[in-house]
């Protein structure tokens, strides 16, 4: 999921217009956090599991 998330923020990215509002940048956030996290959650389980 994370990687998805990425590749729809670089593919198809929230703003349909060039101007930036403030529920458009915070909604990049969002996403590109969520995403950051998710996928060093999964490398940590990757890693958690190799190591038992």
């Amino acid at each position: 999921m994370p990687v998805g998330a990425a590749a729809q923020m670089l593919l198809m990215p929230p703003r349909p217009h060039m101007s930036l509002t403030p529920g458009i940048v915070l909604a990049e956030v969002i996403v590109w956090t969520g995403a950051a996290l998710g996928a060093g959650w999964a490398v940590h389980r990757f890693r958690a599991e190799r190591r038992a």
